[in-house]
């Protein structure tokens, strides 16, 4: 496992397409549930902030979730365009319905990702965590994580986030629920969840809640299939420990590292932690450094590359 991690200075598509599938209602969240210590407390709307070509701005809005105090699960596309490369900037929004939405933002000052999610966009590996400046109050209620196994065969689930679409009144403003199955399968990419859960721009990186349980993080919507596509928890080395460990060696040196974890290297502010050396599936070695270079050089070099933003 690799993972790519870096901090953050305190419009645009990414490039996954969400779906409607089968058409259920998808219902604004009750206001009594995402007050404070209820239910869909911890569920955020975040605003990643890229710099492109000549210091232009694009921004990405998406949903996170609170799974510590101080640490929110999100898509790996919210936080690294594979045009763009890796934020600058990033926040957290509470559905305004709040009466504090107006002053409640929450700094995020760093993020780790899964490095395959960078290197070849697998959705399976669109799976990021992001550290906030401040941790949230006791109140907020931190969802659980699936520990590892994967769900078998075909249960209901729901995905609750911040489609651009909804409510018509204040579309992106309020938090949208949505119902449908999910269904965990095996590929030669690893462990791929599936599910008919409708979705829209905006629900990258909400949770895939099964038995009150997160399941997985939503990524992408396969046209050819007709499903949407969620990144598993713990799963394919989206483990959810590991990505905190590296947030908080990247705030504390002293927090020290997990013993299958070592710090490798460091390129445009990026630092990559894995094992001592690192290989592709293939064995075949890879320069991290001399790659994230290279493809960070040629991007700021070929602008052509920077199209639909």
């Amino acid at each position: 496992m690799r993972i790519l991690a870096w901090n953050l200075v305190t419009t645009t598509s990414p490039i996954q397409l969400e779906g409607i599938i089968n058409r259920s209602p998808r219902n604004v969240v009750e206001h009594q549930l995402i007050k404070q210590g209820n239910k869909y407390s911890g569920i955020f709307k975040i605003v990643s902030l890229f710099e492109g070509p000549n210091g232009t701005t694009y921004e990405i809005q998406g949903t996170a979730f609170a799974v510590t105090r101080s640490h929110v699960l999100t898509s790996a596309h919210n936080m690294w365009d594979r045009k763009l490369g890796p934020a600058k900037r990033a926040a957290l929004f509470l559905d305004e319905r709040e009466d504090k939405h107006a002053q409640y933002i929450k700094t995020c000052v760093a993020v780790a990702s899964h490095a395959k999610w960078v290197d070849v966009q697998h959705t399976e590996n669109d799976f990021c965590m992001v550290a906030i400046a401040k941790p949230f109050d006791p109140e907020v209620c931190i969802l659980q994580c699936h520990p590892g196994p994967r769900p078998s065969g075909v249960e209901k689930g729901t995905v609750v986030g911040f489609p651009f679409d909804l409510p018509e009144t204040a579309p992106g403003k309020h938090l949208i629920l949505s119902e449908g199955t999910v269904a965990c399968h095996v590929s030669l990419a690893g462990v791929m969840i599936e599910h008919e859960v409708d979705t829209v721009g905006g629900n990258s990186g909400s949770p895939v809640v099964v038995d009150g349980q997160v399941v997985g993080v939503h990524s992408a919507f396969m046209h050819h299939e007709n499903k949407n596509r969620a990144a598993p928890v713990n799963q394919n080395g989206n483990n959810v420990d590991e990505l905190i460990s590296v947030l908080s060696y990247m705030g504390d040196s002293d927090a020290g590292l997990p013993v299958e974890i070592t710090y490798i290297s460091e390129a445009r502010g990026v630092r990559v932690f894995g094992e001592d050396m690192p290989t592709h599936e293939n064995g075949k070695g890879f320069g991290w450094r001399r790659g994230w270079e290279e493809w960070f050089n040629q991007t700021l070099v070929d602008n052509t590359n920077i199209h639909g933003y």
